[in-house]
């Protein structure tokens, strides 16, 4: 349900992860061994973009869209 309630276009280069929404969400991504918080926007956009930390091979990104909590794991 990740893709089809709140985003609309996921891209991931070496540097970010940024993605469309197909309406406002609120946006936090946690990168790492241990999934430490890395980067977050606390105010309602549709497009999001997250700087990756170097050295990272693993995050998580979490939207809010007013209603639901989503989770996503990407393996970089």
């Amino acid at each position: 349900m990740f893709g089809e309630l709140a985003i609309a276009q996921l891209l991931i280069t070496t540097t970010t992860i940024s993605f469309l929404s197909n309406h406002f969400v609120i946006a936090e991504l946690f990168c790492g061994y241990d999934l430490q918080y890395s980067d977050g926007y606390t105010y309602e956009r549709t497009f999001v973009e997250h700087d990756i930390p170097k050295g990272v091979k693993e995050c998580l990104i979490r939207i809010f869209d007013g209603i639901n909590t989503f989770t996503k794991r990407i393996r970089l």
